[in-house]
């Protein structure tokens, strides 16, 4: 009897072991608010307040960061050069910003983008220790000041992805999107709650999820295998259940981490072409707001492929790239 319990629990450690190395194995740092930059609450509340707030930077001191500056200090004792200069072209943008030079402040804040460069799916200090969160919401703030609130949702939604629950974001987002006129509908990115819940975690609160899914499920597991039983059963599978639902976000973060999203700003939509070329044949329209994937890119070009499977090329100025 107790070698037939030990040979039914056998598979379902298996299970569980592979299952444990999946979600502990090393993952893409998430990029956590460093010790340069210290975002504020938004000013003023209601949709005027909203349409005219920008996340504010502290001075640069290396005590600001927190517990998160302790975590990130685990991979890097020392900010980089590109951290430094990224922080103080950050701060001088907040400081332009403040003196009603909305252009030079959205300036200096691209700089300050392509300075910090590492893209956040990486181990890089610049994504571990900067807070592109703020970078981001700030250069949404800048296009929504500028009338371009097509802009103004890419960058919104970019920084949604490095703070997915961020409430005063939502809030902009919503309404730089009404600005646009634009629908509920984002093309590859779903508004249904499934979709929502899938979106509503960074890379590492996923696996944090994973994890926390696999213990009640190998204990249930456990019971199962040496007890038996048909309550015993049934509590296993409602546990293989939870489980799923909170194995699906980190699923979903692998499945998709390879792609780059792209959404339409251009006001009247655009042309997908056959080729690489102003002349060549238009094989289907995507409207603006639209998501696109990108496949391939040129200089001036970019190759994108809609929900429906259809390839074409787009001219880069006309797209948003959503991953930054």
């Amino acid at each position: 009897m107790e070698q037939r319990s030990i040979a039914r629990l056998r598979p379902f450690v298996a299970a569980a072991l592979v299952l444990f190395a999946w979600t502990a194995r090393p993952a893409a740092a998430d990029p956590a608010r460093g010790p340069f930059t210290s975002l504020v609450t938004v000013q003023g509340s209601g949709a005027q307040a909203r349409e005219s707030s920008v996340v504010e930077a502290a001075a640069p001191t290396p005590e600001s960061g927190g517990a998160k500056d302790e975590e990130a200090g685990r991979f890097f004792s020392e900010p980089s050069d590109a951290q430094r200069r990224a922080a103080e072209l950050f701060d001088a943008g907040v400081g332009a910003w403040r003196e009603s030079r909305y252009g030079r402040a959205e300036e200096l804040w691209l700089v300050a983008l392509d300075t910090i460069g590492a893209p956040p799916e990486t181990d890089s200090a610049d994504a571990v220790l900067f807070d592109r969160h703020a970078l981001l919401f700030n250069l949404g703030n800048a296009a929504f000041r500028a009338e371009r609130p097509l802009e103004a949702v890419g960058w919104y939604r970019a920084a949604l992805r490095h703070q997915p629950r961020h409430a005063a974001t939502h809030d902009n987002l919503e309404l730089a999107r009404q600005r646009a006129e634009l629908d509920g509908g984002t093309g590859l990115e779903p508004t249904a709650a499934w979709g929502a819940y899938l979106a509503a975690w960074t890379p590492g609160e996923a696996r944090w999820l994973a994890l926390l899914g696999l213990g009640p499920l190998a204990v249930t597991l456990l019971i199962e295998a040496l007890r038996g039983g048909r309550a015993a059963m049934l509590w296993a599978g409602s546990a293989l259940v939870v489980a799923g639902v909170l194995f699906a976000p980190l699923v979903h973060g692998h499945l998709t981490a390879d792609e780059r999203p792209q959404m339409v700003i251009a006001p009247e939509g655009v042309s997908l072409r056959s080729e690489a070329r102003t002349g060549s044949t238009v094989v289907a329209r995507a409207a603006a707001g639209e998501d696109v994937l990108r496949r391939d890119a040129l200089p001036e070009w970019i190759q994108v492929e809609l929900a429906d499977g259809t390839l074409g090329w787009v001219p880069r100025a006309e797209l948003f790239d959503l991953r930054r």
